[in-house]
C-alpha cells in the first residue's frame, strides 16, 4: 500500500471538512471518515484483504462522503468527482479508479454490493447500525437531516424510520456477521423497546 499518497489523502480530505463543512453537517463531518477508514483498516484485517485492494478500499472510504460538504442528494457523484480529479492529478492507475468510484457509488442506500471490496465498503459505512454508540450517532443524524432537509421528526417518527432502516439492512462481510450483526440487534430490540413505551404512552 502506499502510504505516502495515503497520508496525502488524508490531509487533502481533512483539510476539505475542516475549512468547508458546513456546521448543520453534525454526524457526516470528518469524524463519520475517520470512523469508516478505521472499520474498512479492521475489516481488511479480519478477512485479510491483499494490499492493493487495502488501498484501493481506504482511498475509497476517504472520498466517500465528502460530497456531504456541498449537497445531500446525489453527493456520492460529487465524492467521486473528487476522488477522480485527485487521483488521475496523481498520475494514479486507472483500473484502480475504477474501482474506488465503484465502491463510493455503492454507498448509495438504494445500490447493492457487486463484489467483496464493495461489501466491505458497504459494512464500514453502515457500522454504526452495530456499534455501542448507536444511539449517540443517531441523534446527530436527526438534528443534521432536519436542518438540511427542513423535516422535523417526532420522538416515535424517528424510531420508526430507524426500525424500518435497521430491518432493511444486513451485513455482507463475516466481521459483519460477527462482529456487528450481535449489536445490531441489540440497538433494534432497544428501538423497540422505546417505540413501544412511546406508543402505549400516547394512549393514556
Amino acid at each position: 500500500m502506499d502510504n505516502v499518497l495515503i497520508t496525502k489523502i488524508e490531509n487533502y480530505i481533512s483539510k476539505l471538512y475542516n475549512e468547508n463543512n458546513p456546521p448543520e453537517n453534525v454526524y457526516h463531518n470528518l469524524f463519520h471518515t475517520q470512523k469508516v477508514v478505521q472499520i474498512t483498516k479492521e475489516i481488511c484485517n479480519y478477512i485479510k484483504i491483499d494490499s492493493e485492494n487495502r488501498e484501493v478500499l481506504t482511498i475509497a472510504a476517504w472520498f466517500h462522503d465528502l460530497g456531504h460538504i456541498f449537497t445531500w442528494e446525489g453527493h456520492e457523484d460529487i465524492s467521486i468527482k473528487f476522488a477522480k480529479k485527485f487521483l488521475i492529478n496523481n498520475n494514479y492507475n486507472s483500473t484502480k479508479i475504477e474501482k474506488i468510484c465503484n465502491c463510493i457509488y455503492v454507498t448509495k442506500l438504494d445500490v447493492k454490493p457487486n463484489n467483496y471490496l464493495e461489501q466491505i465498503i458497504c459494512d464500514a459505512d453502515l457500522s454504526y447500525l452495530g456499534s455501542d454508540d448507536f444511539f449517540k450517532r443517531s441523534n446527530l443524524l436527526r438534528k443534521e437531516m432536519e436542518v438540511r432537509k427542513k423535516i422535523l421528526f417526532s420522538d416515535i417518527q424517528w424510531l420508526k424510520l430507524n426500525k424500518e432502516f435497521i430491518e432493511g439492512q444486513e451485513f455482507y462481510t463475516d466481521y459483519g456477521k460477527k462482529k456487528l450483526d450481535k449489536i445490531k440487534k441489540i440497538n433494534l430490540d432497544k428501538i423497540n423497546s422505546q417505540l413501544l413505551k412511546l406508543q402505549n404512552m400516547e394512549k393514556l
